[in-house]
């Protein structure tokens, strides 16, 4: 199957109680769009494995006030306030991701572990008030701040 956009601005409401979204390495997506589970306030774990790049665009996880662990094999970036104010976030990881949008994981207090060894570009504010952060991946990539 493939994953093609959609109105996400409802997903909220559509699956208010969506708690694990899984995607299985079988499915092919290009992105993940802007707002799509903006407020799913029951979602816990994200676990996309789909094939091929994809990228997780802006807004797109932001206000999952429960969402705790996120996985992203294949993303090639998170965009501006992607994972912003879910406030107990505590681990992400990506084997691809090369940028981090501005205000990315702004206000997700909790974030412990954030395993992206690939990341070569941080933007502006992007782990503003991350006070619980004890792991980033190796600073040597980073070329562009």
């Amino acid at each position: 199957g493939k994953i093609t956009e959609y109105d996400y601005g409802n997903t909220s409401t559509l699956f208010p109680q969506l708690k694990y979204l899984v995607v299985k390495n079988s499915v092919k997506t290009e992105n993940i769009p802007e707002s799509a589970f903006f407020n799913c306030s029951s979602l816990e774990i994200v676990n996309i494995e789909a094939t091929g790049e994809y990228g997780v665009e802006d807004l797109a996880f932001s206000y999952c006030t429960k969402l705790k662990y996120g996985y992203f094999p294949n993303a090639k970036y998170f965009g501006n306030s992607a994972f912003m104010n879910s406030h107990f976030l505590l681990e992400i990881s990506s084997e691809h991701v090369s940028k981090i949008g501005g205000m990315c994981f702004m206000n997700c207090h909790l974030i412990k572990d954030i395993r992206l060894p690939k990341v070569t570009e941080l933007s502006p504010l992007c782990f503003a008030n991350c006070f619980s952060l004890e792991r980033f991946t190796d600073f040597d990539n980073i070329i562009k701040l």
